[in-house]
């Protein structure tokens, strides 16, 4: 197994992802969608198979608690996402 996604809690998305891409020198993702308003996140690509969402907590961190109030199970860090490496599932 592998983790496919991680979700980074920042102040501005802009100017992370820009950190990210800039300085760090990772793959954007989704980047131009959202720099047009058609994505709510960029995100940034660590390896094959993992990305790091950036998400800013002022637009989408309440909206992520509203929906997990319905469950009654919130919290920030609700879930971990990970992708099976192929050739390690058998059918």
């Amino acid at each position: 197994m592998e983790l496919d996604h991680a979700v980074l809690w920042v102040k501005d998305a802009k100017q992370s992802l820009n950190f990210y891409v800039d300085v760090l020198g990772l793959t954007p993702v989704r980047a131009q969608e959202f720099a047009d308003g058609k994505a709510r996140f960029p995100s940034v690509r660590l390896n094959e198979g993992t990305i790091f969402d950036i998400m800013e907590t002022s637009e989408l961190l309440p909206l992520v608690q509203k929906f997990y109030r319905r469950r009654r199970r919130y919290r920030r860090d609700a879930h971990l996402s990970y992708s099976p490496i192929v050739g390690q599932i058998s059918s």
